[in-house]
């Protein structure tokens, strides 16, 4: 699990799917997802998307970038599609969340 964490950290995307990393790991998909979820009590998908959205509210946070700019960089073809998904893990769209995170 440490070093399906480590290729999830190297490799972060939301193309990163969990048949490419349990392949990377040698091991089956049930495989994998059944030891992440017994090991760290959450699913292996939701730690993905978990670390999708830290990875994006620290780049609203500390840079100018657009959301589109960061949209890109985490692997979304679609920066709309992004906004939707942010804002349902986070409770705000990006735009609110930049705003919100830099007057605190």
């Amino acid at each position: 699990v440490t070093r399906a964490i480590d290729y999830i950290h190297s490799n972060l995307s939301a193309r990163l799917r969990i048949d490419e990393l349990a392949e990377n790991q040698f091991v089956s998909r049930t495989y994998l997802t059944d030891k992440f979820r017994k090991e760290t009590g959450i699913s292996l998908g939701k730690y993905i998307d978990d670390q999708l959205m830290f990875e994006a509210q620290r780049r609203l946070y500390r840079t100018d970038a657009s959301i589109g700019t960061i949209s890109r960089e985490l692997g979304f073809s679609d920066q709309f599609y992004f906004a939707r998904r942010f804002k349902q893990l986070c409770g705000l769209s990006p735009l609110q969340y930049r705003k919100k995170s830099r007057q605190t």
